[in-house]
């Protein structure tokens, strides 16, 4: 009889440890699947994949990386015209405020750096210029007049104002500047690839 006692506990032992066994499994598995299915985002038909924290996707055959989440970017609003506007220039200028703090001007530097390469690969060039004379910046002084160009600002909180050539973003911290970056790279790439 003890012997079947025995018998009988280690039986279920075994059955206490193949269910907590299972419930680790399953729960591993829920783990890797949740954690794919938050990694893959689709926004205006476009699927955006997260791997690392990096956000990317292929739009117009190009795979583009982004520093924000496509639902940051999104957030942003560029009219249409000033997309196709762009995206129909050979020529495209981006001017800034010269008395911005440091931080902006290096955050505007790195962004211009970036659109410029991107809009070459699309056959655009990009020309910078400042918004006022300054000494600091032996560059030419942009307006309106030069269109298409998007004028950054440093301000309290962001905002896209003005026409379809001749746009003016103010950016409320420097984040925003990398999420206009990326918007006007999802945007063109989106209508170079025939729909916005």
């Amino acid at each position: 009889m003890a012997k079947r006692d025995r018998k009988r506990e280690e039986n279920r032992k075994k059955a206490i440890s193949f269910i907590i066994t299972l419930f680790m499994l399953f729960g591993t598995i829920a783990y890797y699947i949740v954690n794919y299915m938050s990694s893959i985002k689709s926004y205006e038909g476009v699927r955006f994949h997260n791997s690392d924290g990096v956000w990317s996707a292929n739009v117009g055959g190009s795979k583009i990386t982004f520093y924000t989440a496509p639902e940051e970017f999104l957030s942003l609003r560029i009219p249409n015209e000033s997309v196709r506007e762009i995206a129909s220039k050979k020529t495209v200028y981006v001017a800034f405020d010269p008395n911005s703090t440091e931080q902006f001007l290096a955050a505007v530097d790195e962004v211009s750096l970036e659109l410029a390469t991107f809009l070459m690969e699309k056959g655009i060039s990009l020309q910078r210029g400042v918004l006022q004379k300054n000494d600091r910046y032996k560059i030419p002084i942009l307006n309106c007049s030069y269109a298409p160009v998007l004028m950054l600002r440093e301000a309290n909180s962001s905002e896209i104002t003005g026409s379809p050539e001749c746009l003016e973003f103010r950016a409320g911290n420097i984040r925003e500047l990398f999420m206009l970056r990326d918007l006007i790279e999802f945007k063109i790439s989106k209508e170079m690839q025939g729909g916005n």
